[in-house]
């Protein structure tokens, strides 16, 4: 088995981030429908209490997953800008033994092919922007850099199987007291933390 302890450019922990964004799906049988209005920390704060994420609509593939980052740190903090600075983190190991997966990035000829009907659920259409031919539109299709996982179902867990939580300032704290107490306050990461040391010492050259 390959040692993967000393890989900078590899992680074993998975991020799941809420968003502030609409819903894909309005449809008043998506069970997320009653945070639509919640705000990306009211999302965390809802699935901390709740002990469970909820899937959502995917788009391209019209299935529904709990999706997941493996991004490293330094790509981790690019990363929450296009999603949020509120975050939930597991290990690959709990997230693969409760149907979890990495996602295949396919050409969109393949995509189409009906024999990866069976997987759908953990594909997305790739189209970089050195191919020649456009076979979805006339835009780039190319979500690589996400490193994403998914989990085809509701995911539900134990405090205990939380690694850490992203939050975006001390001031959020008070916002999760009510739980810190279950998870233990060394498991939050304050972002603009984070944010502050890339500045000083950008190593990891983001623009924050």
């Amino acid at each position: 088995m390959q040692n993967m302890e000393n890989r900078p450019d590899f992680s074993e922990y998975l991020v799941h981030f809420t968003k502030d964004n609409q819903l894909c799906s309005i449809s008043q049988k998506n069970p997320t429908l009653a945070f639509q209005n919640m705000s990306a920390k009211e999302r965390l704060k809802n699935i901390l209490e709740k002990q469970e994420i909820f899937t959502s609509l995917i788009p391209w593939i019209n299935k529904k997953a709990v999706c997941f980052t493996e991004c490293v740190w330094g790509s981790l903090l690019a990363h929450s800008f296009n999603y949020s600075q509120y975050g939930i983190g597991f290990t690959k190991e709990f997230i693969f033994n409760n149907g979890g997966n990495p996602v295949f990035y396919v050409r969109p000829d393949m995509y189409e092919s009906q024999q990866w009907n069976k997987v759908k659920t953990f594909l997305t259409p790739f189209q970089p922007t050195y191919s020649k031919k456009r076979f979805l539109s006339k835009k780039v299709v190319d979500y690589t850099h996400e490193r994403e996982w998914r989990v085809p179902q509701n995911l539900k867990f134990n405090y205990s199987n939380i690694e850490f939580i992203i939050i975006k300032s001390y001031s959020d704290m008070d916002s999760f007291k009510d739980v810190v107490t279950n998870i233990g306050v060394e498991k939050f990461i304050v972002m603009e933390n984070y944010q502050h040391i890339e500045k000083l010492w950008p190593t990891h050259k983001i623009i924050v």
